[in-house]
């Protein structure tokens, strides 16, 4: 999973240990269902297409409204943008907002297939009849409320967590752990690690431009699962020269991130703009080092 994904992962677990006997209506799509985290829960599942997914915003435009007003619940969250909806009769909604990088960023919206631009400008106007706001850092606050006009007073900010006994000094620390994902990875003995995705904002080419002109044998460990795939990646490692220092580890399992935190000498993370930056969070608690950009949340 990708940081939004982490984010609702861990929200519903947390949830599920605060709700109590309160009814919880879960509408899932199609696929292998999750498992249970409250004590009282129903699921319902609505259509949303697998592939290409980036109909999904359609879908729920079309059913999930109807879904939520004959579900009975009085209150729906909204766990992502495609899930912004114009309150049915009866039914409060509560958005979680996360960043607002198509409209800060135009050219990233003028690259995206024609149904991807309908659909962000339409479901982020939502977001005006929602009954409050949950954005996961004040400059994700205040781009929205500058960009759309909403109401402050709407808005909480509330900061996603890590898990603290997974990222601590503690496992990140522990040297036969270091050895084993050294081991399986590939690492060099001395090695920076990058943690996230692949797309512009990330800032990867400084990154590699940076590990080009490092000094002795120090290398970067990329870990994101379409790194592997990414072709304009490959090509800027060519053309750099830096082919023997950049290990491409492909997805990483969490367990596997505090030791390799542990053993890197520093997460570098210079993104361009970040709803919040998960990865700088874990690697802080975890000790080790982290070089980032003063842009957005990342201050």
């Amino acid at each position: 999973m990708r940081g939004i994904g982490q984010l609702v992962d861990s929200l519903l677990r947390e949830m599920g240990r605060q709700t109590g006997d309160d009814e919880v209506i879960l509408v899932t799509q199609q696929g292998e269902a999750p498992p249970a985290w409250f004590r009282r829960e129903r699921r319902i599942v609505t259509f949303r297409p697998l592939r290409p997914n980036r109909f999904n915003w359609v879908a729920d435009h079309l059913f999930l409204k109807r879904t939520v007003r004959l579900s009975g619940a009085t209150v729906f969250l909204a766990t992502d943008f495609n899930s912004y909806l114009v309150p049915p009769p009866g039914v409060r909604v509560v958005s979680l907002l996360y960043d607002v990088i198509p409209f800060l960023f135009p050219e990233v919206m003028a690259q995206q297939p024609l149904s991807i631009r309908l659909g962000w400008p339409l479901n982020f106007r939502k977001l005006r009849r929602s009954d409050a706001l949950l954005a996961i850092s004040c400059a994700t606050r205040d781009d929205a409320i500058r960009l759309f006009g909403l109401e402050p007073a709407r808005i909480t900010v509330i900061h996603p967590g890590i898990d603290q006994e997974m990222f601590s000094l503690a496992r990140a620390g522990d040297r036969q752990d270091q050895a084993r994902v050294r081991e399986k990875y590939g690492a060099v003995e001395r090695f920076f690690i990058y943690v996230g995705d692949t797309d512009w904002r990330k800032n990867l080419p400084r990154i590699l431009e940076a590990c080009a002109s490092l000094p002795g044998g120090a290398g970067l460990l990329i870990a994101g699962q379409r790194a592997r795939h990414d072709q304009r990646l490959a090509a800027e490692i060519r053309r750099l020269g830096v082919e023997r220092r950049v290990l491409l580890a492909g997805f990483v399992p969490l367990e596997d991130l505090p030791p390799l935190y542990g053993a890197a000498q520093a997460l570098l993370f210079p993104s361009l703009y970040e709803g919040f930056g998960i990865p700088v969070a874990e690697a802080m608690a975890c000790g080790c080092p982290v070089i980032t950009s003063n842009r957005s949340s990342l201050p």
